[in-house]
Formats: structure tokens, sequence, C-alpha cells
């Protein structure tokens, strides 16, 4: 993702080599989790840190494209397997918890990457 935010803010051509559905983690809400095990006595185990919403390859990098209001081009070779989760037992120990909209996260990715795209190398993309 952060590689497609930067190709389309360089106005670069964008490629999914494997579109695929998946669980899209914030950094932020991972870790609001990880202080929230840390700091409750919450039963041992196995989770999934997955948000509940999903999202396609293809649908992320055309919402990049309309965020960025880029001129990049897309193309999709194929299609890969999806990459989710459950996060049942997450909630059921957690059920407060909120994460993040995917497409506020994006947009929060998006502006980080416009405050260094000076820095950015093309040809590293």
């Amino acid at each position: 993702i952060s590689n497609a935010v930067c190709k389309a803010l360089l106005s670069l051509p964008i490629t999914i080599r494997e579109d695929k559905t998946f669980s899209f983690l914030s950094v932020w809400d991972l870790c609001r989790l990880v202080e929230r095990f840390l700091i409750n006595d919450l039963p041992c185990g196995d989770y999934n840190a997955v948000p509940t919403e999903t999202v396609t390859m293809r649908e992320i990098v055309r919402q990049i494209l309309a965020e960025t209001e880029s001129s990049s081009t897309l193309t999709i070779e194929g299609c890969g397997h999806d990459y989710t989760g459950s996060n049942q037992k997450l909630l059921s120990v957690l059920p407060d918890f909120t994460f993040t909209p995917f497409k506020q996260s994006l947009c929060d990715l998006i502006a980080y990457y416009k405050t260094i795209i000076n820095t950015i190398e093309k040809e590293s993309l």
C-alpha cells in the first residue's frame, strides 16, 4: 500500500500482481491493541488482530488514485488467495474496541507520504 501511495504521488504506473481481499490493520490500531493487552488481565491465547472490514487491492489502489488525484495508471495481473481473518475472539474480550475505518487509515498514510515524498527515490519504487 505504501508503494502504491508513493507511486500515485509521483504519477508512476501501479501494478497489482495479485488482486486479493485482505484485512488492513492500521499500525496505530495495532499499538492500541498491544497497550490494551498489556494493561488488562485478558485471557491468554492467540488472537487475530484484524478489523472486521475487508478490502481488495483493486479497491485500495482506486481509493489511493482518487484521494491523491493521481494520473497514475493501474494494471492488474492476476488474482490471489484472500488474506483475512476473524476478529470474533478478539472482540469477545475487547467488545468496546473500535478499529479505524480503512478510508481514514489510508488518508492518514497518504498525508504522511505527502510530507516526505521529496525524500523518496523514484528508482527504489
